[in-house]
């Protein structure tokens, strides 16, 4: 049970930081340095607005401590972040605002 748990707070963990960086207002200096600094046409400043593609290295950056805490290999995370990042893009569809 303790592992079930582990794994759904890092994929809820994740969502959060996901909507923070590409969604709520305390993200906003980010998103804003990246239009100023790349453009709104450049491809950077698309990913600092992509719940799938900030998800994605948001994901990565937990998957591996997640995996320990879930009392797993520590290799798990290899499985956790694609699919831990898929489940993030999935949360951020149906993310009201």
């Amino acid at each position: 049970m303790t592992t079930v748990l582990a794994l759904a707070l890092y994929v809820l963990t994740a969502a959060r930081l996901t909507r923070i960086i590409t969604t709520d207002r305390v993200g906003l200096p980010l998103r804003k340095w990246a239009l100023d600094k790349w453009g709104a046409d450049s491809m950077l400043s698309f990913l600092a607005h992509c719940p799938w593609c900030v998800g994605w290295y948001v994901a990565l950056a937990l998957a591996f401590p997640a995996a320990v805490v879930a009392g797993l290999p520590w290799w798990w995370g290899f499985g956790l972040w694609p699919a831990g990042s898929y489940l993030v893009g999935v949360l951020a569809r149906y993310d009201v605002e």
